[in-house]
């Protein structure tokens, strides 16, 4: 897959030359793109699917506070189980 279609390729952070294609950040701390502006052509062994569907890692319209349902809150609580109280 292509970095136009990553989750990693942040068009927040991005440039273009006389004209000519944007180039984004690479944000994946995975790639050996990392830190770097590549087009959206380029291809990259680890692209971050989803784009289309959950946006860029950076888009500021998510709301990045909210954890995904993979994720682990600790509230500071123990929890109680049912007949606990």
């Amino acid at each position: 897959m292509n970095c136009r279609t990553c989750r990693c390729w942040s068009e927040m952070l991005a440039q273009s030359h006389a004209c000519g294609p944007i180039e984004a950040m690479c944000l994946s701390d995975k790639s050996r793109n990392k830190g770097q502006y590549t087009t959206g052509g380029r291809i990259c062994e680890h692209h971050e699917p989803g784009r289309a569907t959950f946006g860029a890692y950076d888009d500021p319209t998510l709301d990045h506070n909210d954890p995904g349902p993979d994720e682990h809150v600790d509230y500071g609580q123990e929890p109680v189980l049912p007949g606990e109280r």
